[in-house]
């Protein structure tokens, strides 16, 4: 059964040529994960020093292997906590499609 976890993570103030290059893989992978629903939310700050990312996973073991293999994981300090629940407009109250 699968669990929710949010990862708080922190990102470099000062972005190398290698943090950003390694942006359009990063994407890549957040995005298989999110089609697979492993990846529930995942969102950057303004000042793009901090993400949080929501998942469904096993157990913080699972969630922090799933992170260990993200492209730009070198440049990561996380911090994972385990959900009771998460809440959300399209969650509670899916979108209609009319076809």
């Amino acid at each position: 059964m699968a669990n929710q976890f949010m990862a708080t993570i922190l990102l470099p103030t000062e972005k190398t040529e290698e943090f950003m290059s390694l942006i359009p893989q990063q994407r890549g992978a957040v995005i298989r994960l999110v089609q697979r629903n492993t990846i529930l939310y995942y969102s950057l700050s303004a000042d793009r020093t901090k993400l949080w990312i929501c998942f469904n996973a096993t157990d913080e073991d699972h969630v922090r292997r799933i992170i260990s293999r993200f492209p730009m994981f070198k440049f990561m300090k996380v911090k994972i906590d385990e959900l009771m629940f998460t809440e959300s407009k399209t969650m509670l109250f899916p979108e209609l499609v009319l076809n």
